[in-house]
C-alpha cells in the first residue's frame, strides 16, 4: 500500500466528514430532510457493507470518533427514534452475520472464512468471561430494575457485539494502515472542529453562535460552557479518541516503525489534538493525557534506550508543541491561561462538577456493598444530593436518581459485580500487555489504552461505546499475525 495511496485515503476522509458533519448541521431544524439524509447514508453504507465489509466497519469507527453519543442523524418515525449509531451498527452486524454463515470459505488456505476470526483470538478467553458477566448483568437488570433505565444502561453494552467485525475486517497489515488513516482523518476533523467553536464562540458571531448551539445541543455533539469573560469550554465526548490520536502518533514519530505514514499526517494529528485537549478543559482528559505520556516517554527512555541527545530532541519538541498551543489558545481568548487553567486546575473539587463526582462516592459505595459479588445488573439507580445547576433546575430539593455515574469504574462494579469489575479489568491488562509487545504502533496504542483507562476514573469511558470500541479496534490490531511477527 503506497504512501500516496493513504494521503488521498486522508483527504478522502476528511472530505467525507466535512460533508457529513455540514448536512448535519443543515437538517436540525427540518425533520424530513434529516430522515432524507438518515435513508440516504444507510442505504450507501449497506451497499458499500455488502461489497466489502470494511467500509460499514470504518463508517461505524469514524461515526464513534466524531459522533459523541451518536445522534450526528436520527431517524424518527412516529414516537421511535433510531440514531445514526444505531443504524450503522446494526447493517455491519447484519451483513458479518450473512458472511459467517452463507459466505464461501477464502483466504490462502482452503476453508477459511475470515468472519470467523474472533473465534480463534487470543482474545477470545476474556472477551467470553466478561460476555458471561455482561449477560448476568443484563438478565438481573430486567427482573429487578425499571425496564427504561435497564434499557438505555444495557443499550451501550451491546456495541461489544461489533468485536467479531473488527477482527473479520482488521485480518491483515494494510487494513492496520487504512484504518489508522481513518483513526487520523477523524482526530484532524474533530480537532479542527473543536477549535472553530472555540473561534465562534469566543467572538460571539451572532449569526452563527445561536444556530449552532441549537445544533450542538440537540444533536448531543458537544456541550458549550461558558468559564469567564469570552472564553468558553468545547467538550465532546469523541474528545477521548485525542488522547489516543496524540499517543499513537507520538509513537509512530518517535519510534521506528514500518507503517510509513505520512510523517506529516503525524504532525499535524500530535499539534491539532494537543490544542483541541487543551480546549476541551477536561480535567479527566488532562490526567489521562499526562498519564499516557509519562508511559511512552518512560519506554522511550527505559526500554527503547534512545539516545540522551535524541531524547533531550524529542523531549525538546514536545515542549515547543506545548508551549506554541498555550500561546495560540491565549492569543484567540485573551484570558485562557488565567480563567481556564487557573479556575479549572485551582477548583478541581471546589465547581459543581468536582462537587457532584464526590457527592455520589458514599451512596454509591452503600449501595455496591449491599450486593459486592454479582452486583444490582444494569439499570441499577441510586439517588444521592446533587449541588450540580444543571441537576438543581430539574430537581430544586438537589436530590437526583440516576442510573448513570461519573466514576466509572465504581459504575461497572454495581451494576457487574466485582467478579464482573475483575473479569473487565483482566480482560484490559491482556490487551495492554499484549500491546506492548506489538512494535511501534502496539506501544503507541497501549498509551492511549492507559490514557483512556485513566480517565475512566472520573468518567464513564469504559462502559460507553467510545471507550468499548477503542478496546475492540486494539484488540484486533494486536492480534494480526502479520503485524505480529514483522510480515507485511
Amino acid at each position: 500500500m503506497s504512501d500516496k495511496y493513504l494521503t488521498k485515503f486522508f483527504f478522502l476522509g476528511l472530505a467525507i466528514l466535512v460533508l457529513t458533519d455540514l448536512f448535519s448541521y443543515l437538517a436540525i431544524n427540518w425533520l424530513w430532510l434529516e430522515n432524507l439524509f438518515y435513508l440516504v447514508i444507510i442505504i450507501g453504507i449497506l451497499a458499500l457493507s455488502i461489497k466489502d465489509l470494511r467500509w460499514g466497519f470504518y463508517a461505524v469507527m469514524a461515526e464513534l470518533m466524531i459522533g459523541s453519543q451518536g445522534h450526528l442523524f436520527d431517524l424518527t418515525l412516529v414516537n421511535t427514534t433510531i440514531s445514526l449509531r444505531q443504524g450503522l451498527f446494526a447493517i455491519v452486524l447484519v451483513v458479518w452475520l450473512f458472511g459467517l454463515f452463507f459466505s464461501a470459505p477464502s483466504g490462502p488456505a482452503s476453508g477459511v472464512n475470515k468472519n470467523r476470526d474472533f473465534f480463534k483470538s487470543r482474545f477470545l478467553p476474556h472477551y467470553l468471561l466478561l460476555f458471561v458477566f455482561i449477560i448476568l448483568g443484563a438478565v438481573g437488570g430486567l427482573l429487578n430494575n425499571s425496564s427504561s433505565s435497564w434499557f438505555y444502561d444495557f443499550n451501550g453494552w451491546l456495541f461489544f457485539l461489533i468485536t467479531p467485525v473488527a477482527f473479520a475486517v482488521i485480518n491483515n497489515y494494510q487494513r492496520i494502515k487504512e484504518i489508522l488513516i481513518v483513526f487520523f482523518s477523524a482526530m484532524v476533523f474533530l480537532s479542527v472542529k473543536t477549535l472553530g467553536l472555540l473561534l465562534i464562540f469566543t467572538y460571539g458571531w451572532p449569526q452563527f453562535t445561536d444556530a449552532v448551539y441549537g445544533w450542538l445541543r440537540d444533536s448531543r455533539l458537544a456541550e458549550i460552557t461558558f468559564i469567564a469573560d469570552n472564553l468558553h469550554r468545547i467538550f465532546m465526548q469523541s474528545q477521548i479518541y485525542f488522547l489516543i490520536g496524540f499517543l499513537v502518533a507520538l509513537a509512530l514519530l518517535f519510534l521506528p516503525d514500518r507503517l510509513k505514514i505520512n510523517i506529516n499526517i503525524l504532525w499535524l494529528t500530535v499539534i491539532l489534538t494537543s490544542l483541541a485537549l487543551l480546549a476541551s478543559l477536561s480535567r479527566s482528559f488532562w490526567l489521562g493525557w499526562s498519564g499516557g505520556l509519562i508511559f511512552l516517554l518512560a519506554y522511550l527512555f527505559f526500554k527503547a534506550k534512545i539516545p540522551a541527545k535524541a531524547m533531550l530532541e524529542k523531549i525538546v519538541s514536545l515542549a515547543i508543541v506545548s508551549v506554541v498551543a498555550l500561546v495560540f489558545l491565549q492569543a484567540i481568548t485573551g484570558n485562557y491561561v488565567q480563567a481556564a487553567l487557573g479556575g479549572r486546575l485551582g477548583q478541581a473539587t471546589r465547581d459543581p462538577a468536582g462537587q457532584s463526582r464526590l457527592q455520589q462516592l458514599k451512596p454509591l459505595f452503600d449501595q455496591i456493598s449491599k450486593k459486592p459479588i454479582l452486583g444490582f445488573g444494569f439499570g441499577a439507580e441510586v439517588s444521592y444530593y446533587s449541588s450540580d445547576p444543571r441537576i438543581l433546575i430539574d430537581y430544586p430539593d438537589g436530590l437526583y436518581t440516576t442510573y448513570a455515574f461519573e466514576w466509572g469504574y465504581l459504575d461497572i462494579w454495581l451494576k457487574l459485580g466485582f467478579l464482573g469489575l475483575l473479569a473487565f479489568l483482566a480482560m484490559i491488562v491482556k490487551i495492554g500487555l499484549d500491546g506492548v509487545k506489538a512494535g511501534p504502533l502496539g506501544i503507541g496504542l497501549t498509551a492511549g489504552l492507559l490514557a483512556v483507562v485513566l480517565t475512566s476514573i472520573f468518567s464513564p469511558y469504559l462502559n460507553h461505546p467510545l471507550g468499548i470500541g477503542y478496546l475492540i479496534i486494539m484488540s484486533a490490531i494486536i492480534s494480526v499475525k502479520q503485524f505480529d511477527n514483522g510480515k507485511s
